[in-house]
Parts: structure tokens; sequence; C-alpha cells
């Protein structure tokens, strides 16, 4: 009987130290993580950039900031946070010791890419969207929402450096490149 038990302990102790290694957290996409651009797919679309934020790292590549174009894109993004709280259960939940998750917390961002031409009927609205989300583990807290609310800023510039890349023809055809006014 006690060869019995000295097993089970033996067995318990050895998953919870497994799940205290895999149940770590980690965060998820809601998106694939996009190519890298080239050198000739930066900066190949100049316009007059109307951008309200603050950090120039999260602008799609694509565009290329000029003064006095007949080109203007704005870019814009909301960022939302839903971030579930601790409960009093979790101090005795037993199945957080066998790696269920605490909680769980998500950051959104939406955005959009208008384009348009002084002068003429053209204009061109790009919009995209990505969800990260992350779980919490008694082991791990994982990415902080800073981290994650920048990740998803630049995945969704880098899919926005996609959405006109694949558009680049169709911008061309109207004008709409560096090299082309």
């Amino acid at each position: 009987m006690q060869r019995l038990v000295s097993g089970a302990v033996a067995m318990a102790t050895s998953a919870v130290v497994m799940i205290a290694v895999a149940g770590c957290s980690s965060t998820h996409s809601s998106k694939p993580v996009a190519p890298e651009l080239s050198g000739h797919e930066i900066g190949w679309l100049c316009a007059m950039l109307d951008y309200e934020g603050t950090n120039p790292d999260y602008v799609p590549r694509a565009i290329r900031p000029v003064q006095n174009s007949k080109v203007h894109v704005t870019y814009e993004y909301q960022v939302s946070y839903n971030v579930e709280g601790e409960t009093a259960w979790d101090l005795v939940n037993p199945f957080i010791l066998v790696g269920v998750a605490k909680s769980k917390d998500n950051v959104g961002v939406s955005g959009r890419v208008r384009i348009s031409i002084d002068g003429s009927d053209f204009s061109k609205t790009y919009d995209d969207g990505v969800v990260l989300d992350k779980k919490k583990f008694l082991f791990s807290e994982g990415d902080t929402l800073t981290e994650m609310r920048r990740s998803a800023l630049i995945q969704l510039r880098d899919s926005m450096d996609q959405k006109l890349l694949g558009d680049r023809s169709v911008l061309s055809g109207v004008g709409i490149e560096c090299g082309s006014e």
C-alpha cells in the first residue's frame, strides 16, 4: 500500500512540474505573420500622410510621407482591451495546479488606410484588424498588455503593407506611386 501511495505522489509531483514548464502562458494572434517587405516594396507610395499617432513604427512601411503631394493617405487605428481579473475562486481552484488557465486577456486593434487624390474622384479604403489573446496560468502571466499592444500594431502595419502591395498595380495605374506624379 505504501508503495502505491508513493508512486501516486511521484506521478502527481512530476505532473505538476511538467505543467509548470509546459503550461506557461503564450500570446496567440488572430492573423498569421505577414512576410517581410523587400527593399523595393518599402516607401513606394508617396503621399501626404495624416497620422495622429506618435510612433512612426506603426505606419505601414509602403507609405513614404512627402510634402506637397496630390495624394493623401490617412492612417488611423483603435486599440481595445479585454482584461479578466482574478477571482477568489482562483485561490482554491484545484484545476489551476494542473494547468487550467486562471484568466484570459485580449488586445484588439483595428485600423484603416484611406487614399485619395486631389482633383479626382479616386478614393480607396483598406480596413483590417488583429486580436491577440493570452491565457494566464499559475506559473506564468505572459506578455504585458503593452507588449501585446505593440505586437498587434506591428502585425496590423504588416497586414496593411500586404494589402497595399496587393493593389500596387491598381494604385500605380491611377498615378499613386513614387516617381509617377
